[in-house]
Order: C-alpha cells, then sequence, then structure tokens
C-alpha cells in the first residue's frame, strides 16, 4: 500500500471511530516509543528517521497530552506490566544512542510537559569526542555537490580506484557501506576519524566544521551528567552501539558502558536496549546474568502481561511517521491490524476475540469511549 492509500486507509478508519474502538480494546497495554535524536536543521532532511525536529516532537506530545494518553517512568511501566496497575493507555518515551540533540532540543521540550523519558546511551563516542563515523560518512555522502567523487588511494574495494558519480540511492548507499567497511577494519579512533576527513576533502565537505558543529555527535559525559541530575533516566545501550553474540563479549560490552555511565549518574543501571535493533533469545540469559531487568527492540506492537521483558516491542517515531500513522499506532488500531495479518490467526478468531471482549461491556461503551 502506498503511502497516500495509506493515509487515506486511516483517515476514513479514525473518521469511523475505529481508531477510539481500538483505543479501548487496548487501553490496559503498554506502549512505548523510540526517538534517536532532534534537529533544528537539514539533519531530519538528511536522515529523517533518525532526527526529528522540535515542532514535530512538541505536536506528538501535545496529541498525548490531549488525549489521555499517560506517560510513565521506564522502570514504573516495567514493574507493573504484569499486575494489571498501569494506567490507561500507559507510555514509556525511549530515547537511543544520546546524540547532543536531545541535550539541545529533546529534553526542553519534554520538560515543557513535565513528560519522564528514558535515554539508552552508547558509549564509545563519550570517549572520543567526534561526530558518530558512519552518521557523518553518510552525511558527507549525500551532502556533496560534486558531480564526480574520486575515492581512489583510500584502500577501498578496485572498483573505486576510478571517479564515481553518486547519481542515485543505491550508489550513494553501496559507497557508504565500502567505507564503512573499511573504517570498521581500523583498529584506532584515530584511523577512522582520519579516514573521515579524507572523505570530506574528496567530496568537499569540511569534517572537522562537522565535528565543531556536533549535529552528529553524541552528549558530552558532563551533559549526560547535567540530563541525569535534571531527572532524565539514563540507561544502557553498550559501549560500541553492538551486541556480540558471545557471552564474554556481551559482558564487556555491558561493563564498558556502565563503567562510563554509572559514575555519571550515581547508580546501578539495569535497563538496556538493543543496539540496531540487533537481539535473540540467547542473550537473555547474559543479560539476566548481569542485572538487566528490562531490554527494548525495534520491532512494532504494544506490549502486556505476555511480552517477554527482555523484548519489549517500540514504536519508531520520526520524521518518516505521518501524524495519521503516529496516532493509529498510539491508539492500538495498527497493532490490531498486525494481530489480524498474523499466522494462524483468522479473521473469525480475531472477530470472536473481539467480542468476548466487547459485548460485556457495549451498555456502557459510548460513555467509555468518550473519556
Amino acid at each position: 500500500m502506498t503511502g497516500t492509500l495509506k493515509r487515506v486507509f486511516l483517515g476514513l478508519s479514525k473518521g469511523l471511530g475505529l481508531f477510539r474502538i481500538a483505543g479501548w480494546i487496548t487501553r490496559k497495554r503498554l506502549r512505548i516509543l523510540c526517538y534517536h535524536s532532534f534537529a533544528a536543521g537539514e539533519e531530519s532532511a538528511f536522515r529523517p528517521k533518525l532526527f526529528i525536529d522540535p515542532h514535530t516532537f512538541r505536536r506528538r506530545l501535545s496529541w498525548l497530552s490531549s488525549n489521555g494518553y499517560s506517560v510513565v517512568p521506564l522502570s514504573q511501566a516495567v514493574e507493573t506490566l504484569g499486575r494489571g496497575e498501569l494506567p490507561r493507555r500507559a507510555t514509556v518515551i525511549t530515547i537511543d544512542d544520546g546524540f547532543v540533540g536531545v541535550y539541545a532540543h529533546g529534553w526542553p521540550i519534554l520538560q515543557e510537559f513535565g513528560f519522564p523519558a528514558t535515554l539508552y546511551v552508547t558509549t564509545h563516542y563519550i570517549e572520543h569526542d567526534a561526530p558518530v563515523f558512519d552518521v557523518a560518512i553518510q552525511y558527507m555522502l549525500w551532502k556533496t555537490t560534486r558531480p564526480e567523487v574520486d575515492l581512489s588511494g583510500l584502500g577501498l574495494p578496485p572498483a573505486y580506484d576510478r571517479p564515481i558519480t553518486l547519481d542515485s540511492p543505491e550508489t550513494l548507499t553501496e559507497t557508504a557501506d565500502a567505507i564503512l567497511a573499511l573504517g570498521e577494519s581500523a583498529e584506532e579512533e584515530s584511523a577512522r576519524t582520519q579516514l573521515a576527513k579524507s572523505i570530506g576533502e574528496r567530496v568537499s565537505v569540511d569534517y572537522t566544521a562537522l565535528g565543531q558543529e556536533r549535529a552528529y555527535s553524541l552528549m558530552r559525559a558532563r551533559e549526560i551528567q547535567e540530563l541525569s541530575t535534571a531527572g532524565l533516566d539514563v540507561q544502557l545501550h553498550s559501549h560500541a552501539h553492538r551486541l556480540p553474540e558471545e557471552g564474554w563479549a556481551v559482558e564487556r560490552e555491558l561493563a564498558a558502558n556502565r563503567e562510563v555511565l554509572e559514575p555519571l549518574v550515581g547508580r546501578r543501571l539495569a535497563h538496556f536496549c538493543y543496539p540496531g535493533g540487533q537481539w535473540s533469545q540467547r542473550h537473555w540469559q547474559w543479560l539476566e546474568q548481569h542485572g538487566i531487568q528490562s531490554a527494548t527492540t525495534c520491532e512494532a506492537g504494544l506490549n502486556d502481561h505476555t511480552t517477554p521483558r527482555l523484548a519489549l516491542r517500540r514504536f519508531l517515531d520520526g520524521m518518516n511517521i505521518h501524524q495519521l500513522e503516529f496516532e493509529a499506532e498510539m491508539s492500538g488500531f495498527r497493532d490490531l491490524l498486525r494481530w489480524l495479518r498474523a499466522p494462524r490467526k483468522p479473521a473469525l478468531q480475531f472477530v470472536l476475540a473481539w467480542l468476548l471482549e466487547v459485548l460485556p461491556i457495549l451498555p456502557g461503551l459510548a460513555e467509555s469511549l468518550a473519556l
């Protein structure tokens, strides 16, 4: 379904009151929102899934406030999820990575509404004060206006020994992937920084200025400490933004992550976000062994008492999400559609489950929907 048709369908569904009905059916389930960073400049045009502008973010929070969504701390949500004690349409706001846009734009808006939030911080770039390598590379390739780019002599595959034209999304992606693979092979961060500077020179984008502007950099230690003191819940997101497949390596990532963050916040951290959304059940035993009480994924959907605490679902919001899509997700309408389309759950089963939930309360349904 195209974006236009999808919005027409959602608009009709909302007009027919289906969002309200879905909101009532899913009122006891937990919503978890995910953001990454906030930007007032061109960042949201470059990566609309990663950066949301302050105006749109404020509109989202205003909608939550006006429509009876109870924004609660993550720890409270995890503790009460299985006991049926969550408030109606309980919602948790999470932010991944720790970009400086959270400090400059996101947190002030959260404070306007008095909403709690959890910030999952990856710590490698706190120790190395530089733009995040992969984001900086992708940005410079996106930003360049040069018709041809000469990347020869940098150690890239032979295909890049001649000038290339970045004239399609596919070429941009392939070129970025080749540069990122070369950067990942470097043992020292200084080598990646030098590679990024060289790429900037070849594409005529000032990498040094990019570092000074900090749009694609993470917060510094003092900024994280300041936000934690102000009430932002800082939690774990791995050290190098990866979660290995071996238990000893998972332990190393968590230990390095904690070593940086816990002295800043002054407490033991017990909640985790899978970096890059990559996870499997084999990780659970290692996370539990190291005191992790909950872990969030990047899989869409609502949460209830049956949801594993180490596989909590979230909705990834950004500039790529239309307001109607946001409302459909938060109301639970899209979650019900996913349930309906899932294998081994035919329409009859869905209708029967819906009737069992709705029939006992039909006399008071209109009053409930009006609340």
